[in-house]
């Protein structure tokens, strides 16, 4: 159900995407999209958003030729060091640590575990309706 969703950020990746935005892109509000990540038990959006980014940033640096700079610019991150400060806080390892365990499985078993840990479930949060 969210495929296309994250196909869309995927494509978009070098990007700052506005959260409104890509709701909007689907025909959602912010927050029947939330809702949907939720219910997915997907981290909420702005964090979806940048975890695309950075799986991406991941791959990039796992192919020959690319490096930090040159990665955080093609997906328009203000600098390298944004980047991995990015990659540290999201990981919880640095750069030379991500690249040594093959950046892009690092990244992906990181995101698996956030998913696995699910911190954002919050039944709280009403269900989306088509008002919405």
């Amino acid at each position: 159900r969210l495929h296309p969703l994250l196909e869309y950020v995927l494509e978009h990746s070098h990007e700052q995407l506005d959260r409104e935005e890509v709701a909007a892109v689907f025909g959602l509000s912010r927050r029947t999209l939330q809702n949907r990540l939720t219910d997915a038990r997907l981290p909420p959006l702005r964090p979806f958003l940048t975890w695309c980014r950075l799986l991406v940033a991941a791959a990039l640096l796992d192919e020959p030729g690319h490096t930090l700079d040159s990665v955080a610019a093609q997906l328009d991150f203000h600098d390298c060091a944004n980047l991995g400060v990015a990659l540290r806080r999201y990981t919880g390892t640095n750069i030379t640590r991500l690249r040594d365990r093959g950046a892009f499985t690092a990244a992906i078993r990181a995101f698996r575990d956030v998913v696995d840990r699910s911190p954002y479930e919050d039944a709280s949060l009403p269900q989306s309706s088509s008002a919405d």
